[in-house]
């Protein structure tokens, strides 16, 4: 029985050997950490546990895609092929299906990976792939007691452009590494405003970060970015 998902969304093989690879966690063929001496250690395997809680960075494979949406046509499809390796957050998967395979929306694919896991990973969509920088943080230092203004866009409740409430916000100051192509939203084509080694400022709530060969990366949609900072 073949499974084939429809609209935007994908079919993932959770590969919990590459993130063990990653981390330089020895397995074996079955997935099973294995000692010094090469004997598995049984009850312990390395597996991916699906929960509600966000950031929580996971490697798959994609096994198959659906066509697209009415509005994208399959062009908000995200530069990936069936047996590309990606990155995603196991909070955003939307269903494990019996065979262990999970349902992912294309735009919650976070960056694809090589076998080797040797390249940097290169970010999908809208997706900003940051990481911390002393310099991109003294550039941006807001006190405890600092109050941010943002200015609002007009919109159906009635808030003016013009509006300068003032909100305290926390606000991440991070180094630009790269930045995905940009993503589809009813079929108008929106690209990501920044570019490498540019400083992007964002709230933290729907960024993922994962430990990458002792970095620390941080995953963000543009969406989410509130502020950019050329060199």
């Amino acid at each position: 029985m073949s499974i084939r998902p429809c609209h935007d969304l994908a079919l993932i093989r959770p590969r919990p050997d590459l993130h063990a690879k990653l981390h330089g966690i020895p397995l074996d063929d079955r997935g099973h950490i294995v000692d010094q001496l090469g004997n598995p250690k049984t009850g312990n395997p390395i597996v991916y546990r699906v929960t509600a809680r966000r950031d929580q960075f996971a490697l798959g494979e994609v096994v198959a895609l659906g066509n697209g949406t009415p509005y994208g046509s399959g062009r908000e499809r995200p530069e990936v092929l069936v047996g590309s390796l990606v990155g995603f957050d196991l909070g955003q998967v939307g269903h494990v299906l019996p065979n262990g395979l999970y349902t992912l929306m294309w735009k919650n694919m976070l960056c694809t990976v090589t076998e080797d896991l040797a390249k940097q990973p290169a970010p999908l969509c809208s997706w900003v792939m940051t990481v911390p920088d002393e310099v991109a943080a003294a550039r941006l230092v807001f006190s405890a007691g600092s109050a941010l203004i943002l200015p609002r866009s007009s919109s159906t409740s009635g808030v003016k452009s013009n509006d300068e409430r003032k909100t305290n916000i926390r606000l991440r100051a991070e180094r630009v590494l790269a930045v995905g192509p940009g993503e589809f939203v009813r079929k108008v084509f929106y690209e990501t405003g920044c570019k490498t080694r540019d400083i992007a400022c964002y709230t933290h709530g729907g960024t993922v970060h994962c430990q990458w060969h002792g970095e620390r990366l941080a995953f963000t949609p543009w969406s989410e970015i509130v502020l950019v900072l050329g060199e």
